[in-house]
């Protein structure tokens, strides 16, 4: 587990071999893990039992790819799971 902690933002992958990068530009890179855990301005995503990619950039938008999980984050915090099995969680 390899997980980089900047400005007070605690990102944590649980019971995983996981690789987390942060910078400012809110750029989170998930690899060949089974959880993924992100914490930002009290905006909580999980994602359960799937194999994830998630790009996020500054538009706030969150792509899986070449993976079984596709999730579209809007400003209006609307979250669509297409075509997946999987457990999400907004808080």
């Amino acid at each position: 587990m390899a997980i980089l902690v900047t400005k007070g933002i605690k990102i944590a992958g649980v019971g995983v071999h996981v690789a987390i990068l942060v910078t400012k530009g809110i750029k989170i890179a998930d690899m060949g893990v089974h959880v993924a855990i992100l914490v930002t301005k009290c905006i909580k995503i999980a994602d359960m039992g799937v194999h994830v990619m998630i790009l996020v950039t500054k538009g706030i938008k969150i792509a899986g790819v070449g993976v079984y999980v596709a999730i579209l984050v809007t400003k209006g915090i609307k979250i669509a799971d297409m075509g997946v099995h999987a457990t999400i969680l907004v808080t």
